[in-house]
């Protein structure tokens, strides 16, 4: 781990020691069978077996074998950009190697790089262990070790799926900030709480989408309110209005003959014209045919 060889215990060998990258090996010694072998370079399902019912199996070969993962993180700000480094070494930069930060951009890199560190792969692999591999998921049963075919580049999507691990981890880290999970308060890769205004300020600008709470506009929500009561205000005026004033030019139209031209006293006297009755309830908004039951075709 370049730039904080405190924080590990394992001191890579020449030919594996990158300068500007954290590198991790991940060890895995299969215990499922196949019923072929698979030429995946990690898995490696090459050694051969005979069960006692004389039939053939495969298994990786005994020890482990590793996978190496490469880790180098960049932050940007404003179009301006810090060399791809390991984790430590870009926080060693003044500034993690952007450039001039207000406060307030610094507050956020800070949480950035923090959210950097605890989405490391360690870290993952730390959390999930071994439930980690995509490859568990084709063991047959909770007893038998037998596993169905894997593709012969399994590795890459265990690779694929670490580094979406990681990148949740990531993600989840600012919410943890805001509001830390009691379970993770205490865990070692716990972010830390602000200590800082800047930081302080941070942390309450943060909004994290959750199914728990709704978020809405008031001015929207007054606006439609308004709108409706409009609405419902005029729906009881205007007809009022209009029957008033029909009144006025000497029609002698009221309002329940204003309600008699609507859609339904419509249909009524179009059903009228063909012989299509009798209809009760003719003063109603709503009229009814005084048969109920009777069936007929306009």
């Amino acid at each position: 781990m370049p730039g904080n060889e405190s924080e590990t215990e394992f001191i890579p060998r020449d030919e594996l020691k990158v300068a500007d990258a954290d590198l991790t090996l991940i060890a895995l010694s299969s215990k499922a069978f196949f019923d072929e072998p698979i030429s995946d370079p990690w898995f490696n399902i090459s050694v051969p077996e005979t069960t006692s019912s004389d039939e053939e199996i495969w298994r990786g070969p005994p020890g482990w074998s590793l996978l190496g993962c490469l880790e180098q993180y960049q932050l940007c700000a404003s179009e301006r950009c810090s060399k791809p480094s390991a984790v430590y070494q870009l926080q060693g930069l003044p500034n993690y190697g952007i450039g001039t930060l207000s406060p307030a951009q610094k507050a956020v890199a800070d949480l950035v790089w923090k959210s950097l560190w605890a989405g490391q792969i360690r870290y993952a692999l730390e959390l999930v262990a071994g439930r980690i591999l995509i490859a568990n998921e084709m063991v047959m049963g909770a007893t038998s070790m037998l596993s169905s075919k894997i593709p012969t580049n399994q590795w890459a999507l265990e690779a694929w799926n670490l580094a979406n691990v990681s990148l949740a981890m990531l993600q989840r880290r600012p919410s943890d900030y805001a509001s830390p999970a009691p379970r993770l308060q205490e865990h070692p890769i716990s972010i830390a709480q602000p200590d800082t205004e800047e930081a302080r300020g941070l942390c309450g600008r943060i909004r994290i989408r959750t199914a728990r709470y709704s978020s809405f506009r008031l001015v929207g929500l007054v606006l439609l309110v308004l709108a409706t009561a409009l609405a419902a205000v005029l729906n009881h005026i205007v007809p009022r209005i209009f029957s008033g004033r029909l009144r006025d030019d000497g029609g002698g139209v009221g309002i329940r003959d204003w309600s008699r031209y609507n859609f339904y006293h419509l249909i009524m006297a179009v059903c009228e014209g063909r012989d299509i009755e009798p209809w009760g309830r003719r003063d109603e908004t709503v009229p009814m045919m005084a048969d109920g039951g009777r069936r007929f075709a306009m």
